[in-house]
């Protein structure tokens, strides 16, 4: 008999199981020898899908600039006024404010490259700044305020500072 090099038991298939038993340092049982077969059959496979996926990606890339949609086509003064209205509202053009979080330029420039580029570059949608004072304030939201302010450009600002503690008697 001989045990396999993989699980260490005995290859019951062996044709003579009277036979002395032998560590046989490179043999394999039946099922442990078809099991590397299809770990090293799956390891291809997934190879093979990784390398299709990323030729996808990069053939999406391609599709996406050679037949670009209606919304890309739009001249830069439509997309402009629609992500205004998208930040703003139809609210006072004068006191612009956003409606809610989701209602932020970053939302916008999160759909695609050109609607990041677009929005990115437009300092309207910067206007306004709403912002928690707090404990919660780290580098990572005063970085994201210094970016919003430099994105705003020259445009008057609305900045709403507030803090959500509540203070214990």
């Amino acid at each position: 008999m001989y045990r396999c090099y993989s699980c260490s038991s005995l290859d019951t298939l062996d044709p003579h199981p009277d036979g002395p038993y032998v560590t046989c340092g490179d043999e394999y049982c039946s099922p442990c020898g078809r099991f590397d077969i299809l770990n090293d059959q799956i390891s291809q496979i997934n190879s093979s899908l990784a390398a299709l996926v990323d030729e996808r990606q990069g053939l999406r890339s391609q599709l996406n600039n050679i037949h670009q949609s209606i919304v890309h086509r739009l001249p830069l003064e439509i997309s402009t006024i629609i992500f205004s209205l998208y930040v703003h509202g139809l609210g006072d053009p004068e006191n612009p404010t956003p409606r809610k979080l989701t209602d932020s330029p970053l939302v916008l420039g999160a759909v695609c490259r050109t609607w990041r580029q677009i929005g990115w570059s437009v300092p309207y949608l910067w206007t306004s700044l709403t912002m928690e004072l707090g404990p919660r304030i780290g580098p990572t939201r005063i970085q994201l305020a210094t970016t919003w302010l430099c994105r705003s450009g020259q445009t008057p600002l609305s900045i709403k500072l507030y803090n959500s503690l509540s203070f214990e008697k």
